[in-house]
């Protein structure tokens, strides 16, 4: 499955995924920002600042629910429901795995995260 073949609310669904991610063990690496930024280019965003704004706004959705290790996958696992075939499901698994140990240190509370996804995204 091609990434670029998410629709809309799959699009916000998986980039609200990744910055949860990012943002769970609460050391935002340079490399897991680079990753986010390149998966704005794979979603279809044609241009640098349509990328900017994609990111922002992601950043304003998800920064209610980054408070808390509990909030964030709750909403995470909500966020899952968007994905409903298995191709799909395999993708977005892929995309956090990669971004989470592209830093090279996996947390607790990213190994959580994880662990809910993969059993929301399993269902």
């Amino acid at each position: 499955m091609k990434l670029d073949l998410l629709v809309g609310a799959q699009r916000r669904a998986l980039l609200d995924l990744t910055l949860l991610a990012m943002y769970a063990d609460g050391h935002l690496a340079a490399v897991e920002d680079q990753r986010v930024r390149s998966l704005l280019g794979a979603l279809g965003c044609p241009t640098e600042s349509e990328a900017a704004r994609e990111y922002d706004e992601a950043i304003g959705r998800i920064s209610r629910h980054a408070g808390s290790v509990a909030t964030a996958t709750d909403h995470a696992v909500e966020l899952a429901k968007c994905f409903g075939t298995p191709a799909e499901r395999q993708e977005v698994l892929a995309v956090l795995d990669q971004l989470v140990a592209s830093d090279r240190h996996i947390s607790v509370t990213e190994t959580e995260l994880l662990a809910a996804l993969k059993e929301a995204l399993a269902s």
